[in-house]
């Protein structure tokens, strides 16, 4: 059986431009009973996608790297920036854990957090589990840098990682059913509507109304299966490893 990503972010952009704001349904997001929140993500909805995947970041006015440590107080102004959902200081410390992913996307002149992608394994990695599940718990890019491709690649880049580092076969999202050009957007990257559970009603919880979502997936197999490309990120995100999500 493989073994599946969960996908949720969120921006500030109003609905008028495509994304969603307000509160989302709280989801159990592990077995700890830590809850998290799943949203859309609705930045560079406008971008072309395909082609090769950007897996490098020679040239790009963005460059992503690991987060560090010393991030966390960059992080916490760009998620409060960025996301409806306020995250207290132990999410942030979170993101440092065992089986945690997060990458920032940051300015190639000034060294500043502009974008965030962050994922964590969900099940309790003790176990030897075919069916482990992890959850991108965060996804945008500051304003300045939207419509330049950057939230684009900062999904595809954390694809990469979860495809390289795990041993998940599917990531997967929700995205507000009435967001057409947020679906659009995610379907040019290759996500695809779930066939067993593509549709959930009442998902979103944004400003007191209940929204119905879609549940978008992408199968990661394809990108595991180049493992040239993929590998490039141990040198990279190599420190970034959990014993339970090594392939």
């Amino acid at each position: 059986m493989g073994t599946t990503v969960k996908v949720g972010a969120c921006s500030t952009e109003s609905l008028a431009r495509g994304s969603e704001v307000g509160s989302a349904t709280g989801r159990e997001g592990s077995k700890c009973g830590q809850v998290t929140k799943t949203m859309h993500m609705g930045d560079a909805l406008d971008e072309e996608v395909g082609g090769a995947l950007p897996i490098f970041n020679e040239g790009e006015e963005v460059v992503f790297r690991e987060s560090r440590y010393e991030d966390i107080p960059s992080l916490k102004e760009l998620h409060l920036a960025l996301f409806p959902v306020r995250y207290n200081d132990a999410f942030f410390e979170r993101l440092y854990h065992p089986g945690n992913f997060t990458l920032v996307g940051c300015c190639a002149r000034s060294g500043d957090v502009v974008a965030v992608a962050s994922a964590r394994v969900v099940d309790d990695c003790q176990r030897p589990l075919p069916d482990n599940s992890a959850y991108i718990m965060t996804l945008g890019v500051d304003e300045a840098f939207r419509r330049r491709h950057v939230g684009s690649r900062a999904a595809q880049q954390i694809l990469h990682v979860l495809a390289a580092r795990t041993t998940c076969s599917y990531a997967e999202l929700h995205v507000k059913s009435a967001n057409r050009a947020a679906i659009s957007f995610y379907e040019r990257l290759g996500f695809e509507p779930d066939p067993d559970n593509g549709y959930v009603f009442g998902h979103y919880l944004i400003d007191g109304q209940r929204w119905d979502a879609l549940l978008l997936r992408y199968d990661l197999r394809g990108l595991r299966a180049t493992a040239g490309r993929a590998s490039s990120y141990y040198a990279t995100f190599g420190n970034m490893l959990s014993h339970c999500s090594l392939l």
